[in-house]
């Protein structure tokens, strides 16, 4: 199975078709965590969104009115908040539910469970190389993967970057890499009016996945500037890219630490 690339365009040029991908859209006013955010009107027809924020109960019912008025313009929907399900379901859209819910589709069963509600999974980036492959294996056209962009590991409403400078008397700004101080590493904050998300400095790399057959891989360019066409020929090339890491494909999660007296 040849996976179909869902790019997150950023300031590159997404009006040119790109072979075996689709552009995907963060939605003005839904997304979090993104530097170029879309209107609906900029969009092209019939193409995917991406919505990632976190929804109260205004913003699900504006939503739910732009869908309803521009229900053309929508293929697909990639989305964490479970009740955009309700919005299309209510509606009756003829829209693809993309469900990427960061940290919680870790393992089959659970991934099996939201398929009854949604028609794709992307799996979280949370677990191991072999859990992926093991999900994929059993899942295969019904998931699919964050291939590349940084990683996101937290994401708060709350304003944290604002009060982080606040208390250090430092200006106020809406992206800052901060160093944690006893390893040396580095984080991404992100900051809008919907909230934070912290993302790992370096960019999430995934390519060692790509021999696996699944449905869809999400590639973040958010961040890069590029001919985009370019960018994917050097990438499937395997060309090296700098400052990338590959997660925790290869770090399994730590369930329970060890007594004190193991750990000496």
């Amino acid at each position: 199975m040849k996976q179909i690339n869902l790019i997150i365009p950023g300031n590159n040029d997404y009006k040119k078709k790109v072979e075996n991908s689709c552009f995907l859209f963060p939605l003005n006013d839904y997304s979090i965590g993104i530097t170029k955010t879309f209107n609906i009107t900029e969009i092209p027809e019939y193409s995917y969104i991406y919505i990632n924020r976190i929804l109260d109960t205004s913003s699900i019912a504006s939503l739910k009115e732009l869908l309803k008025n521009n229900s053309n313009k929508v293929k697909g929907i990639v989305f964490e908040d479970l009740g955009i399900i309700n919005i299309i379901d209510e509606l009756n859209l003829k829209i693809e539910k993309i469900l990427y819910a960061t940290h919680a589709l870790t393992s089959t069963l659970t991934i099996k469970t939201y398929l009854n509600f949604v028609d794709t999974c992307i799996i979280s980036p949370d677990v191991t190389k072999e859990e992926t492959e093991s999900i994929i294996n059993e899942l295969k056209d019904k998931v699919g993967i964050l291939l590349f962009g940084r990683l996101p590991l937290m994401y708060s409403r709350r304003s944290l970057l604002t009060n982080y400078n606040e208390e250090k008397g430092l200006p106020l700004d809406n992206n800052k890499v901060i160093e944690e101080k006893l390893t040396g590493y580095k984080f991404l904050f992100t900051e809008n009016e919907y909230g934070t998300v912290i993302y790992d400095y370096l960019k999430y790399d995934a390519r060692e996945l790509l021999n696996n057959n699944y449905k869809y891989n999400i590639i973040n360019l958010d961040t890069e500037a590029c001919d985009i066409e370019d960018w994917l020929t050097n990438y499937f090339n395997n060309i090296k890219l700098e400052g990338t890491t590959n997660g925790f494909l290869d770090r399994k999660t730590i369930y329970k630490l060890p007594p004190k007296e193991a750990s000496k």
